[in-house]
């Protein structure tokens, strides 16, 4: 449907859903592979089931065997198979998530911007950078002379080319990165 968007995106949000739903009249037939292919959630899956119902449009999920709006019962087991399918999609969420902290705490680079004062070594860790002290050391004694975070931050980029946003300043200023307690 729409490849770029995304999955946590709801059908009738999502701009090929939108005009599939606006598109189907009683009598039509919507055919899906499998409900998660289709629905981003339980809810979302139930409010969209009940669209199609009260339309006349019948939902076939090649996956539950065919129509599933179309008596009490297949209706009964869509909902729980909907809600099974979003426990496992956030299971997978919580999962994923708590590799990456573990990988994370192990000082390995999980994705996103390298921290700054670091760089990201060959074997795929995160260690400091060895200019950084002397980064640091510039950056304390421009707060220590009353320079703003963001003064402090245009500086670190025009000066020394590290860019950074002033929250990043007031972050390690205040010694609050998680980064720093882990790559010691």
């Amino acid at each position: 449907m729409d490849a770029a968007t995304s999955g946590t995106v709801g059908l009738q949000r999502r701009e090929s859903g939108k005009q599939l739903l606006s598109e189907v009249r009683a009598g039509d037939n919507i055919i899906v592979n499998r409900g998660d292919r289709i629905f981003r959630s339980a809810k979302n899956a139930l409010e969209i089931a009940e669209l199609l119902r009260e339309r006349g449009v019948e939902l076939h999920l090649m996956d539950m065997g065919g129509p599933v709006l179309n008596s009490s019962v297949s209706r009964l087991v869509f909902g729980i198979l909907m809600m099974v399918a979003n426990m496992e999609a956030e299971r997978i969420g919580e999962r994923t998530a708590a590799v990456k902290e573990h990988r994370r705490e192990l000082g390995f680079y999980v994705g996103g911007a390298v921290p700054a004062g670091y760089v990201k070594t060959d074997d795929g860790r995160i260690e400091k950078d060895k200019k950084w002290e002397a980064n640091l050391k510039l950056m304390k004694s421009m707060a220590s002379k009353g320079s703003s975070s963001r003064t402090i931050a245009a500086a670190m980029t025009s000066l020394r080319n590290v860019p950074m946003s002033h929250v990043t300043v007031l972050s390690i200023l205040a010694n609050e990165r998680k980064v720093d307690a882990i790559a010691q």
